[in-house]
């Protein structure tokens, strides 16, 4: 598929808008190898309302490859395609928006860019949704941990830094140090500092109590656990995992198996037979122990596909 995004900035430079759709249809199969410029150029037009009369005299579009589109960057006779269709779009697209100068830039970030990227974008995003189902009954002891019960575990004992089951002024006086954002640690030392000054120091029970009321401290504890991403595409797949201190940096780790290296391999036979998916499974695992991917970590993952 095609993505078509588009970001706006207000004027004071506050508030960013975006807007985005997809076409399935892949940019190389579809457009590149068959040469089809015109209909190229009308989805630029469709998905991006340009027209010859608006007042900018100039239009810059960037084109990002990621995923398998990276990979056919990488092989130099498809990447002299791309680029070459990607010149004659620009000419044609000028001449329909009333000879307006076009430029079509194309970049190809690397796997490690992009599962950065993602790291940075999904963390921006869990500060700002609500994942936490706080509602749940937790009374029934056959329905097991929920997933909420035991990220609020995480976070109660991540500020629990002193270790003796409670929150106190001594434990938020070290939040400085940890890696969430400036705003993350203010609003968990204001609302937690607050009961604390109230009725002294806080039990899990209590600081549960409190998340349930307060919709900023709930997307504040969201930031503090997120742990990383998992993203899964056609040719590889990626953990990346947030640094746990101020200052520290993120870890990506890379293993080059995806959801259609069996197709693209021919590995797989109509119907797949068991030997083939106990063969893939075990390639899996070997890249992952080549990658010396992590094992036992804890935390928010989420996963992109």
């Amino acid at each position: 598929e095609t993505g078509f995004n588009t970001y706006n900035m207000d004027a004071k430079g506050h508030n960013l808008t975006f807007t985005g759709q997809k076409r399935k249809a892949p940019f190389f199969a579809s457009f590149v190898e068959p040469r089809q410029v015109d209909a190229f150029c009308q989805a630029l037009i469709e998905e991006f309302d340009l027209t010859a009369d608006s007042s900018s005299k100039e239009v810059a579009i960037y084109a990002g490859a990621t995923g398998l589109h990276r990979d056919l960057m990488n092989d130099s006779e498809s990447a002299a395609k791309a680029k070459s269709f990607l010149g004659e779009a620009e000419r044609h697209l000028s001449v329909q928006l009333g000879g307006k100068s076009t430029k079509i830039w194309l970049f190809v970030p690397s796997g490690l860019l992009e599962a950065q990227l993602e790291l940075y974008a999904t963390e921006w995003l869990v500060g700002r949704s609500n994942l936490l189902d706080l509602d749940s009954d937790w009374s029934d002891a056959n329905a097991g941990v929920s997933m909420t019960e035991s990220l609020i575990h995480d976070a109660f004992d991540q500020l629990d830094k002193s270790g003796n089951g409670t929150l106190s002024n001594e434990d938020l006086d070290q939040l400085t140090s940890s890696r969430s954002p400036h705003d993350t640690n203010r609003i968990i030392k204001d609302a937690v500092g607050e009961m604390i000054q109230t009725g002294g120091n806080i039990s899990f029970e209590q600081f549960h109590e409190r998340l349930k009321r307060s919709p900023s401290l709930q997307k504040a504890v969201q930031s503090l656990i997120f742990s990383g991403t998992i993203s899964a595409g056609g040719g590889s797949s990626q953990l990346a995992m947030m640094g746990r201190h101020q200052g520290s940096t993120s870890q990506v780790f890379s293993v080059p198996v995806g959801n259609r290296v069996p197709t693209v391999e021919g590995l797989f036979s109509k119907p797949v037979l068991a030997s083939e998916r106990d063969m893939w499974a075990a390639r899996i695992r070997f890249e992952l122990r080549q990658a010396s991917f992590p094992q036992g970590v804890r935390g928010l993952y989420v996963g992109i596909s």
